[in-house]
């Protein structure tokens, strides 16, 4: 069967072939280059869709969520010691000056 189908092929492309003559041949048409397009339009719309990004996650992390945030629980007072006072350096006469100011505000 395969010498058959191998006649069959072999008569038609032997057929076509015959169809081919000096006349109807013509020369290909020569290899040109496209012309380059220099188009500024896939640039735009890439920097569009990053700018676009951009303020879509600029507002969706810069809103403030409908839940307020956690508040941290304060600590009993009982727990933390109180600081003691530090002295406070001192300036020569500054005692007589500030018991006057104390006895004054008594009056």
């Amino acid at each position: 069967m395969s010498t058959d189908v191998e006649e069959r092929v072999r008569r038609a492309l032997s057929a076509r072939a015959g169809q081919v003559t000096p006349d109807r041949l013509q020369p290909a048409a020569p290899p040109t280059a496209a012309p380059v397009r220099r188009s500024w339009l896939p640039w735009w719309r890439s920097l569009l869709v990053v700018a676009v990004v951009l303020v879509a996650v600029v507002f969706v992390v810069g809103r403030p969520g409908d839940a307020p945030p956690p508040q941290v629980p304060n600590a009993p007072a009982g727990t933390v010691p109180s600081p003691s006072p530090s002295p406070t350096p001192q300036r020569r006469g500054g005692t007589a000056r500030r018991a006057a100011a104390v006895a004054h505000r008594r009056r």
